[in-house]
Formats: C-alpha cells, structure tokens, sequence
C-alpha cells in the first residue's frame, strides 16, 4: 500500500462518489487499506463516513474520535458498512 491517492482525480472525493466511482469489493476479499464506506442511523444519505481497514474488527477513521482526537483506531459495526471500496493505487 503506498499513500498519495488522488481520490478528487479519480471522480470520488466524498463519500457517495466514492461509492459511484471506485471498484468495490466483497467482504471476503477486503485487504488492509480499502475504504470501509458506511452510514449513520437515521441518516438519508447512501452514505456519510469512510474507514480504512485495518483487520476484522477495527479501522483507521477521522472525526467522531474519543477526547477530540483528529484521527483514531474504532472498531467496525459491520451493520452500518453499505460497501467497501478499493483506490486504484
């Protein structure tokens, strides 16, 4: 896996385009570094939040950390993941 994706050249700078624009991928399949895409209780949006995967039970994610931290490890509620995705690297 290497950084320096440009999501916003591959047409899938937010959320719901990178659902319309990128490959995706059957859970079985999902490797270290795909995009976990998924979506909040009660929210209309077909989805509103991205992790990346790390393992079976915890991503990488931005945002809505504990203590306000920028960026933390979370566990997965698979319930909520509509798709994962993977960036053309």
């Amino acid at each position: 896996m290497r950084g320096g994706v440009d999501l916003v050249k591959q047409n899938a700078g937010w959320t719901d385009p990178m659902y319309q624009n990128l490959p995706h991928i059957e859970r079985a399949n999902v490797q270290v570094g795909d995009l976990l895409l998924t979506v909040s209780t009660g929210s209309t949006d077909l989805t509103d939040h991205v992790g990346m995967y790390i393992d079976a039970t915890h991503m990488i994610q931005s945002g809505a950390c504990p203590n306000g931290s920028g960026v933390c490890v979370r566990g997965i509620d698979w319930s909520r993941v509509v798709a994962i995705v993977r960036p053309r690297y």
